[in-house]
């Protein structure tokens, strides 16, 4: 198996990984090398440098350090092109795609309804207080509530009142 993923990140990269040298296209083809072969061999990290030439030190190093530097497109489609049947891992992306699906759809759902909260006469879906009522299931005593609390904040804003507190608050000490 290990032959078969250094095959694949060799044709994809069009590159040889176990050239010798420090430039980044090899550095991540390794690192793409390395991770793959610890998720889907079951590979010891040491068996993977060996295989590498390398220690098991550097396959940590290339694994935690490297690999999130390398494109995303390029870690799916290998992934996608190595699912081990012998393997009890889950395929690493799939579940992850799955629930980014669900929630880009809970937060579509829940852009929808913010819109139509904020702005209910806008949207047209209340038209009176019992729908007001049944939209934002207050009660009766709820909603007077609710009139109540707003009708001071109405006078306020059409005489165009500015609060101002009634007593002038002295500082005291270092502040002043």
């Amino acid at each position: 198996m290990l032959k078969d993923i250094h095959t694949y990140v060799n044709e994809v990269l069009k590159i040889e990984i176990k050239k010798d040298t420090r430039q980044r296209e090899y550095t991540e083809g390794r690192a793409l090398f390395y991770k793959l072969s610890q998720e889907l061999t079951g590979n010891s990290l040491s068996n993977i440098g060996k295989y590498m030439g390398k220690t098991h030190a550097t396959v940590i190093h290339g694994v935690n350090k490297i690999f999130p530097l390398i494109d995303k497109n390029i870690i799916i489609n290998a992934y996608s092109n190595f699912e081990n049947p012998k393997s009890s891992r889950v395929h690493f992306f799939t579940p992850l795609l799955i629930e980014n699906e669900k929630v880009k759809a809970e937060i579509k759902k829940l852009k929808a309804e913010i819109e139509v909260y904020k702005n209910p006469i806008k949207n047209k879906k209340i038209k009176s207080n019992d729908e007001f009522l049944l939209h934002y299931k207050l009660t009766n005593e709820q909603l007077i509530e609710v009139k109540e609390r707003i009708e001071p904040i109405i006078r306020m804003i059409k005489n165009k009142v500015i609060w101002k507190p009634k007593k002038k608050i002295e500082l005291k000490g270092a502040i002043k």
